[in-house]
């Protein structure tokens, strides 16, 4: 009996030496779009669910900063089982660059090193982690990246196997630890088994078994690591653009992961312990440079050779190239004039490196993005808060300035009261920016956010509310699979004062982008237009605590029962960025409307006549929008809106 018993250890021991070892790595992402919303209904919290209900198996998890804003903003389920997961030591999560750009595609240095800090910091304060992988954007590898993942806190990184084999690297030792050595740091390379990646994908069990069991008996030594590694859109998303049920893709790969779960011979494990635990045995490789496999069959299908062709030549890639480098040139220089000495000047600069950041999403990955395209138009954007901290930091020579402070092909009004550092635009006499120059927090603006496949015309133009097919999701025909996304409304980029005539019949937002002729005077900008026989004054007048907004019309027609104006707002709007909605208090009251970003302590109040209708439909993109509505009786309406900030308790450190 005690021979027995023996036997049986020794066999269970020698079983568990024999094990292959497998990892799977899940990838998921978004800008800051309502497409984050399509995502998470059809599979984001369905495979998540299911992860962790076969826990403890551990599974591997990437996502980007722009998909983490998202789920901040959305107070989404999607995060909260990415939490738990962390909790329970379940899921090991991978750092890269905040909006995953190619890293090979942009040639400035200090453009990607702020994508991977800006990542890395947003994993802390948001998961509370401080991750060991990199997950690099699309697999376009070059030896030259090993300093600028290792120097910023990463131990490994990926690179698939058709690249690890036009790098030298045998079949034997295809799928071990690698090494690369940089100028003055090394890096572990873990591969990408594109094989692997296909066998799994088919969704048969049997499939994903026999090709680890034919992998475990070439791994003569126990240093193989099978990686899988997808998109999470590839569970549900991807079939519903497809026009089918996402349904069933989650439950398929359910029953992939419980068999091979359920095998002695596989162990799935964490990359980072794998890693560790290989370290030592790691082979040297000169890797070579190489692109992902999945972009040279589209880079052809565009005339292309391969996607380094097509990176290299392809025309609006040029143009983007050129426009980040003019941007964070900019950036660049006033950060060095400043030389950090003012605070609220340096909190400007760390939001224009967010902007820029946001706005080079999926930049050179085939198909992301294109000429005219607001996913990358709007890095222009990031001009403004970079202007406002050489004028919190230096002061501006002249006040007010005429000029194109967003190069945007319109000359904006930029002026400063006190600490108060405004831009307004003559389309629409609007209040695009607002933002405080002492402590660097932007009060009105919230230009990061777009839709996919939006075409930039300029940053003052309005940018109606959008929803499913007007023009949201123009792919998707299948309404009964969204199910109430349908009738959900999203507004991006409000700022103040957007003007709309209110009629019997219907809303009239045809005065919303009127080009105003100006004055200017020490204290006040006054806009003026006539449309149909409607005389239009719009006056600003700015004080040290914020501004007052009069509104003088003469000539109205009968038909016009109401006069609109449509605000955005966004009290400390980086910080609503990375802390999403639930820092954003909203209080309406008898003439006011207090607005409280609780991270901060910034208090935005609107005030208005006893006579005005305030309205609050709903939450904008990273703030509140506000309506104030002017019941009108005759063909003279007047009226005014005052907006003050104050701090309560202080504005706390970032």
């Amino acid at each position: 009996m005690i021979v027995l018993v023996l036997i049986l250890v020794l066999s269970g021991t020698a079983l568990a030496q024999d094990q292959i070892k497998t990892a799977f790595v899940f990838h998921f992402n978004q800008s800051i779009v309502p497409y984050a919303d399509v995502a998470e209904h059809a599979c984001y919290v369905e495979l998540l669910r299911m992860l962790r209900s076969l826990g403890p198996t551990p599974f591997v998890l990437h996502i980007s900063g722009t998909l983490l804003m998202e789920w901040q903003w959305s107070d989404s389920e999607a995060l909260q089982l990415v939490k738990e997961g962390i909790a329970d030591g379940q899921f090991e999560i991978l750092g890269s660059t905040l909006a995953q750009n190619i890293i090979y595609s942009i040639p400035d240095g200090m453009d990607n090193e702020w994508q991977i800090r800006l990542h890395r910091a947003m994993l802390r304060d948001v998961l509370g982690v401080e991750p060991v992988g990199f997950w690099n954007a699309e697999r376009v590898w070059d030896p030259a990246l090993t300093d600028l993942i290792a120097v910023n806190g990463y131990t490994y990184s990926f690179i698939e196997t058709p690249i690890l084999t036009k790098s030298g690297v045998e079949f034997p030792q295809l799928r071990g630890l690698h090494q690369v050595k940089g100028l003055d740091h090394s890096l572990y390379l873990v591969a990408d088994d594109l094989d692997f990646r296909n066998a799994i994908n088919q969704r048969n069990p049997a499939a994903a078994l026999g090709y680890l069991r034919v992998m475990n008996r070439r791994d003569l030594d126990g240093s193989f690591l099978i990686v899988y590694a997808e998109d999470a859109e590839a569970t549900g998303l991807w079939d519903l653009e497809a026009g089918n049920s996402p349904a069933q893709a989650v439950e398929n790969l359910r029953r992939v992961l419980v068999r091979l779960i359920e095998d002695p011979d596989v162990q799935i494990v964490k990359i980072a312990d794998f890693v560790q635990e290989q370290a030592a045995a790691a082979q040297p490789v000169a890797a070579v440079t190489g692109q992902a496999d999945w972009m040279i069959a589209p880079s052809r299908a565009r005339g292309f050779a391969d996607w380094f062709d097509y990176n290299a030549n392809a025309p609006e890639l040029e143009y983007f190239r050129d426009l980040y480098h003019k941007v964070s040139a900019y950036i660049a220089e006033v950060d060095e004039r400043i030389s950090g000495k003012h605070v609220g000047a340096n909190r400007l600069i760390h939001h224009a490196r967010l902007s820029l950041a946001i706005c080079q999403y999926e930049f050179a990955a085939v198909g992301a993005g294109g000429s005219d395209d607001a996913m990358w138009e709007l890095a222009r954007t990031a001009l403004v808060p970079a202007f406002a901290a050489e004028a919190a930091a230096l002061g501006m020579a002249d006040n007010p300035q005429i000029f194109d402070i967003n190069a945007d092909g319109i000359e904006e009004i930029v002026s400063v009261c006190g600490s108060n550092f405004f831009v307004f635009t003559p389309l629409g006499g609007k209040l695009l920016y607002w933002f405080d120059l002492s402590t660097g927090d932007e009060i009105v603006g919230s230009e990061n956010a777009f839709y996919y496949e939006e075409k930039f015309i300029n940053d003052s133009v309005y940018v109606p509310p959008l929803q499913y097919q007007a023009p949201l999701w123009q792919w998707l025909n299948q309404p009964e699979l969204l199910g109430d996304l349908t009738e959900k409304k999203y507004v991006v980029r409000r700022r103040v004062g957007n003007d709309v005539f209110e009629t019997v019949l219907s809303d009239d937002y045809r005065i919303v982008d009127l080009p105003y002729t100006f004055t200017l005077a020490e204290d006040r900008i006054v806009f003026h237009a006539e449309y149909q026989g409607v005389e239009i004054e719009k006056s600003y007048i700015l004080h040290e605590g914020g501004l007052v907004l009069e509104y003088r019309a003469v000539g109205l027609s009968p038909a016009v029962t109401g006069w609109r104006v449509e605000n955005g707002v966004s009290p400390s709007s980086a910080a609503l960025l990375w802390h999403g909605r639930g820092a954003l208090q909203t209080e309406l009251g008898v003439g006011r409307v207090a607005i409280k970003n609780t991270h901060t302590g910034l208090v935005l109040t609107i005030a208005y006549s006893p006579e005005i209708e305030a309205a609050l439909p709903g939450w904008m993109r990273y703030g509140q929008e506000v309506h104030l509505t002017l019941p009108i009786t005759g063909e003279t309406a007047e009226f005014r809106i005052s907006f003050t900030t104050a701090y309560e308790g202080g504005r706390d450190s970032d």
